[in-house]
């Protein structure tokens, strides 16, 4: 049915013949890549049949250090399995890159909690200065990235000789929306599975669908009629006041969409063609938040509140989802980490896309925040042929074993409620888009403010920031052009 359907699969059957042979997970020294060969009598699975192009080299052991950000340290750790699929898939890849490679994967964290998820950088910043050749590879937030490439403490990616980002396993959605020139220092795809935990999509409550006799959007999301006009269709006189108090509160009353304040305004900006900066000819950024695009998309973003009852959460982070799971909340936005959460949901609900600007958009834009995760090497790393060679081929493993689990398993089986969502999930992934953050003009903060004042007037808070916004901007400018 789904070209991913086949990888379930492969994948189960890959796993039990690793626990039959008891941690034989990967071929021996000499084979080109580290995967299992399919029985026979089943159909292959596609997603073996692309190799990395790696040097057939293997290192003695040699510890390679790996520094994890908070969010991405699910990426990477797993120290043994414990039954859960997609911790055994993080588990197996890490095995098989070992023992094909002979080295062995020193996972460090970062930091514990959200609070400290930017100690990694600072650890980074500090091996650099003091020139001591500590970590090999780091996977950490976009923000922090960005920050570590315009302090020039990752490595081009041109250094890095066996990544090759034309392979299946990288994501090109992200070095076209963030890498400008001809400079890339740091990617994602596969190899960090959360990225795709973090990007933006849409829930619907089923059961208030049908109580109010609507039709579930999926046809329109698959001809590419999902667009803004058909959604406020949705929206209209939904929001009310349930408990009669006079005040619309998210422990009380139904909504029409509700979502997180740092992301429900930017997700639905960016879904319908806003963005803050373009490329130029020469693949530098340039300002574009005034854009005729771009203002009519902030509009559009406004009008959800002012005229259609969306709703932004501004106290605790779970507040909206608790209305989304009591049925008082008709469309939530989130994100697929936020799914763990709605386990035990009585209602069922279905998962799409945000809806396009119009029919003429030609692609959903499904956002990915400043907290999706990149690898790269930090400029201290010495070897980094060999930090190449072990992110080549963690990112293939991935492909052919985190993405089939992350996606297929616990996805489409583990936390959705119908077929039909599948499909959802599948155009989400295919369509993400991710954009530099500013940190002068941080959007996700300034439409929290505009969204609470239902203001449409972002020509005049441009004004007020466009130096701060075009030295920054001319400052990413700089670094890339060096």
């Amino acid at each position: 049915m789904k070209k991913y359907l086949c990888f379930i699969l492969a994948f189960l059957i890959a796993l039990s013949c690793l626990l039959a042979s008891c941690g034989d997970s990967g071929p021996k020294t000499g084979e080109n890549t580290p995967k299992e060969t399919a029985p026979a009598e089943e159909p292959a699975d596609l997603r073996y049949a692309v190799e990395e192009e790696l040097p057939g080299e293997t290192y003695g052991g040699k510890t390679v250090n790996v520094l994890m950000g908070h969010f991405a340290y699910k990426d990477m750790y797993a120290e043994t399995e414990n039954g859960d699929i997609l911790n055994d898939a993080v588990y197996y890849r890490n095995r098989a890159v070992e023992e094909f490679l002979d080295i062995r994967l020193n996972v460090i964290s970062g930091g514990d909690g959200i609070g400290e998820a930017y100690k990694a950088k600072q650890s980074v910043a500090s091996s650099v200065k003091a020139g001591d050749d500590i970590y090999d590879i780091w996977m950490d937030f976009q923000t922090s990235m960005t920050g570590a490439s315009l302090e020039k403490l990752l490595h081009e990616f041109d250094e890095l000789a066996y990544v090759d980002l034309s392979k299946p396993w990288w994501d090109k959605n992200a070095i076209e929306g963030i890498c400008f020139g001809n400079k890339i220092y740091f990617a994602t795809g596969d190899v960090n599975y959360t990225t795709l935990a973090t990007t933006a999509m849409l829930l619907f409550n089923k059961n208030m669908f049908q109580a109010h006799g609507l039709a579930f959007p999926y046809d329109l999301v698959r001809s590419g009629k999902w667009t803004y006009d058909e959604f406020v269709k949705y929206l209209a006189n939904m929001t009310g006041d349930l408990d009669g108090d006079g005040k619309i509160t998210l422990g009380a009353d139904r909504f029409s969409l509700t979502g997180w304040q740092h992301e429900i305004g930017p997700n639905f900006y960016t879904a319908m063609g806003g963005s803050y900066a373009e490329k130029d000819e020469d693949g530098m950024p340039r300002d574009i938040i005034v854009s005729p695009k771009s203002l009519s998309a902030f509009e559009k973003m406004i009008s959800l509140f002012s005229d259609y009852g969306a709703f932004q959460n501004t106290t605790g982070y779970s507040d909206d989802k608790n209305a989304f799971k009591e049925g008082r909340t008709l469309f939530i936005d989130v994100r697929p980490m936020d799914l763990e959460a709605l386990r035990d949901m009585e209602d069922d609900f279905g998962i799409i896309p945000h809806p396009k600007y119009d029919e003429h958009q030609e692609n959903y834009r499904q956002f990915v925040r400043g907290v999706g995760n990149f690898v790269g090497v930090p400029v201290s790393c010495q070897n980094p042929e060999l930090s190449s060679v072990v992110i080549e081929a963690l990112a293939a493993e991935s492909y052919r074993r985190v993405t089939p689990a992350y996606f297929d398993v616990v996805l489409t089986i583990k936390y959705t409620r119908d077929v039909e969502s599948e499909d959802m999930i599948e155009i989400i992934a295919d369509n993400r888009v991710y954009g530099i953050e500013l940190v002068c003009f941080e959007i996700g903060f300034v439409f929290i403010d505009l969204i609470t004042k239902k203001s449409t007037d972002l020509v005049s808070l441009h004004e007020k920031n466009a130096g701060k916004i075009q030295k920054e901007l001319d400052q990413t400018i700089e670094m890339y052009r060096d």
